[in-house]
């Protein structure tokens, strides 16, 4: 899981951070694994489904990215 972080990762916020994604025509796919610098660990999880075509790909990933700076405590 920590080959490819997948999202941009505040490496001063987390020590570790876990990525597996996945897409096919109109779905998407994330899970994150990911851990802060005091121990404590979380697990981030999303998808989209469309059933008009491709999903937004670019938004999905930027309300993955909110949720990450959500966790890592930054605006």
């Amino acid at each position: 899981m920590a080959v490819n972080p997948g999202m941009e990762i505040p490496r001063n916020k987390f020590a570790y951070a876990g990525y597996k994604g996945g897409y096919e025509p109109g779905v998407l796919s994330a899970a994150l694994l990911l851990k802060k610098h005091n121990d404590d660990w979380y697990c981030l999880t999303g998808s989209w489904n469309s059933d008009r075509g491709a999903a937004d790909e670019r938004k999905f990933r930027e309300l993955l990215q909110l949720a990450i700076y959500a966790i890592g405590g930054q605006e």
